[in-house]
């Protein structure tokens, strides 16, 4: 007697197991409906040549004009920040549409923090949609103008915050090469320190080769080290000034390298205190003020003795 009631208990169990995964299961297939993964994807990503993305009155712009995308037509854009903005419209996808209890939500959330990105084909939008995203859950959510829904998207096989490409503000879109030149149109450039004037020198084109210019036995191989250092340098952000902060700009500086190119454009980098305990080093690139890598710096503080033989 004591096996039949146990007998008839696992029966309804596995009734209620059963009842509970066909309602699962019906409910997961609701959800699973059909979603087009090429949903938010650009049709021609080669033709873009205008995107904007605006959030409230903000406005950046990614323009594509001589070979070259700018960013606000005022500065060159960073080609590698370009390149994970399409990677990111090609392969991400949504996972799935906003539940309808929380659709509400969600929505007025996109419509008072959401990012507007349109990608434009010469003067005709191509895609435009609205990115939310919430960077403590990962979270990233896009509407599309013309669709009542609205969907959560992923990079599939990758953890990755899709919103966060379009949450970069105007100066993370610039080209941060600080002597932006290669050696078909470098002309000179010149090294100073304030402390030690003798110790300032000169690069330019003798004969065939680099070399400081009114020295002799120098070690071309660490002058070449020194110019493919100072070439590749690149500023890790903007520094943008605080009250509080301002006496950070104003010591005096450790050295300048000043590029000149062919066309005798000047590019010039100013550095300031290198702290032996900090990862990041102060320095005036032209006339903005940007954070440098303290391991990349201490490749360019090259003296003209550093080069003898």
């Amino acid at each position: 007697m004591e096996q039949k009631k146990k007998n008839i208990a696992l029966l309804i169990s596995l009734g209620i197991l059963c009842l509970i995964s066909l309602t699962l299961f019906l409910g997961g297939k609701e959800n699973r409906i059909e979603i087009d993964p090429n949903l938010f994807q650009l049709t021609e990503p080669k033709a873009i040549d205008r995107i904007t993305i605006a959030k409230a009155e903000k406005k950046i712009e990614l323009k594509f004009s001589s070979s070259q995308w700018r960013v606000n037509e005022t500065w060159p854009a960073d080609r590698d920040l370009i390149d994970v903005l399409f990677a990111t419209i090609d392969q991400a996808i949504p996972k799935r549409k906003v539940a309808s209890r929380v659709m509400d939500s969600v929505r007025n959330l996109i419509s008072g923090s959401g990012i507007k990105v349109t990608f434009f084909e010469g003067l005709e939008k191509q895609k435009e949609f609205v990115v939310l995203g919430d960077a403590e859950s990962g979270s990233t959510y896009f509407s599309d103008p013309e669709d009542v829904d609205l969907y959560a998207m992923v990079i599939p096989g990758y953890r990755v915050y899709v919103a966060g490409i379009f949450e970069q503000d105007a100066n993370a879109w610039r080209d941060k090469r600080i002597f932006n030149f290669n050696w078909r149109n470098f002309k000179e450039l010149r090294a100073e320190f304030p402390d030690d004037p003798t110790q300032n020198f000169t690069v330019a084109m003798t004969g065939r080769f680099f070399s400081l210019v009114g020295q002799n036995n120098i070690d071309t191989t660490s002058l070449n080290n020194y110019l493919d250092a100072v070439s590749l340098i690149k500023a890790d952000s903007f520094y943008f000034a605080i009250p509080m902060m301002d006496s950070i700009a104003t010591p005096p500086p450790i050295m300048s390298i000043l590029v000149k190119d062919v066309a005798d454009q000047l590019y010039s980098l100013t550095i300031f205190e290198i702290g032996k305990e900090k990862r990041n080093v102060l320095a005036r690139w032209n006339e903005d003020f940007v954070w440098l890598d303290r391991k990349n710096i201490i490749q360019l503080y090259k003296m003209k003795k550093d080069f003898a033989k």
